[in-house]
């Protein structure tokens, strides 16, 4: 009886680890994601200190933290951060639990951390929700994709290709992550609103891991929290779903007792889904404006198939061996020129066109400017002179049609007597 008593003991000891292990370690990250929210700039400066201080003292290594690459979660500095919450939370869990003295975590613990979860997992699929449904996040595929050799893609520019397609698709994944993080914002909808976040993050997890998308560390993330969110229902889904047995409802008691603090936690609530919905709804609409689909087109704009190549008064024509002959020209971004050589290499410069004395000044990699002249005898034909890296260059240019393109003028078939798989 007594060694029965002493392993239950144990057991509720290491059950009370473990909780106020994750309680710890989901605190950190939604303070993470906050100070992100809030501001980038201090978010990074926490972030810096936390790694710089792992790197040097505890690892020994000569790493410095910089200002990480936009779009980049997985970096080094990602994962030293990693390491820093798991071991801060896993070293507070053991002093928090011995001050304790074996008592359990009051309840009170675990339904502020449901709160923060359940907060934190909505707003974060509102904001990529929302950037799906208006097309910021994955854009139809530009010049560049277009005229890319298939094989020379990479996973993540495949993936990235594949989801901007098909603005219908990312609708309806979109609005699936705003759904379920709609659902996430009540207590009574909050398992409905797992059920359909968990496949949809999963999806996300496995695009991230097996296309090198470099957000592998923050869908885990996601994930995990969406699975935390089920598991209070789990035993009632599973006598129901997989038991085919009667369950009794789950009872959920308010947050406060007083109706004015009840008041004041749904005021914040709405206050704060109010300011994320018009925040990134406003940064959405900034993005659309620069960089989607309503952006402004830079002059000259479209995909100019190089006619003649003379370089030096030398005329070289089109041959899929020549890597100095330019095949290609696009005006696409506002302030950048792509071009594609004949061996099907893709690089881009910095450009400025001044419409009024017909010239174009193109800033390659090394930083010298080159400043070249145009002449537009129609809006289909472009003819530029200039020098280049030691070279006179004369190229005439005829604009191509996108619809040219299968991907572009393909279209949606609702009959298909057989495959057309290319």
């Amino acid at each position: 009886m007594k060694k029965t008593r002493l392993q239950n003991q144990g057991v509720r000891r290491i059950k009370a680890l473990i909780f106020r292990f994750a309680f710890l370690y989901l605190s950190f990250f939604i303070l993470k994601w906050a100070l992100r929210l809030i501001s980038r700039s201090f978010e990074q400066a926490i972030e810096g200190i936390v790694v710089n201080g792992i790197a040097r003292f505890v690892l020994g290594l000569e790493y410095r933290y910089g200002n990480p690459a936009y779009g980049s979660g997985d970096t080094t500095g990602d994962y030293l951060f990693l390491l820093g919450m798991l071991s801060l939370s896993l070293l507070g869990g053991l002093v928090w639990s011995l001050l304790e003295r074996g008592r359990d975590p009051h309840p009170q613990f675990s339904e502020w951390l449901r709160v923060g979860c359940r907060l934190c997992l909505a707003f974060i699929m509102l904001r990529y929700g929302i950037v799906k449904i208006f097309g910021t996040q994955f854009p139809f595929p530009g010049f560049g994709q277009l005229l890319q050799p298939y094989g020379d893609s990479s996973p993540m520019g495949l993936a990235w290709s594949f989801m901007g397609y098909s603005p219908p698709y990312n609708w309806f994944a979109g609005g699936l992550e705003t759904v379920g993080g709609l659902l996430l914002l009540h207590r009574k909808t909050v398992l409905l609103g797992s059920l359909i976040l968990i496949p949809v993050i999963t999806n996300v997890v496995m695009l991230n891991f097996c296309y090198d998308i470099p957000a592998k560390i923050f869908s885990v993330h996601l994930l995990l929290i969406a699975i935390g969110l089920l598991l209070p229902d789990a035993p009632r889904l599973l006598r129901a779903v997989m038991m085919n047995r009667s369950t009794s409802p789950r009872i959920i008691k308010p947050h406060f007792s007083n109706p004015r603090w009840a008041r004041t936690a749904l005021t914040f609530k709405l206050a704060l889904f109010g300011w994320v919905v018009f925040h990134e709804t406003g940064r959405v609409f900034d993005i659309r404006e620069q960089l989607g689909i309503n952006r402004p087109k830079p002059p000259l704009y479209g995909l100019y198939r190089v006619e003649t190549f003379v370089k030096n008064s030398e005329a070289r024509p089109p041959l899929a061996t020549d890597a100095k002959r330019w095949g290609h020209i696009w005006f696409e971004t506002p302030g950048r020129i792509g071009v594609q050589t004949m061996d099907g290499r893709i690089y881009g410069m910095e450009v400025q066109v001044d419409e009024t004395e017909q010239t174009i000044t193109v800033t390659p990699l090394e930083g010298q400017n080159y400043r070249w002249s145009y002449q537009q005898p129609s809006p289909d034909v472009l003819l530029i002179e200039g020098d280049y890296r030691g070279s006179r260059y004369q190229l005439g240019l005829k604009k191509r049609d996108p619809n040219e393109f299968l991907l572009v003028n393909r279209g949606f078939h609702w009959i298909n007597e057989v495959p057309f798989n290319r």
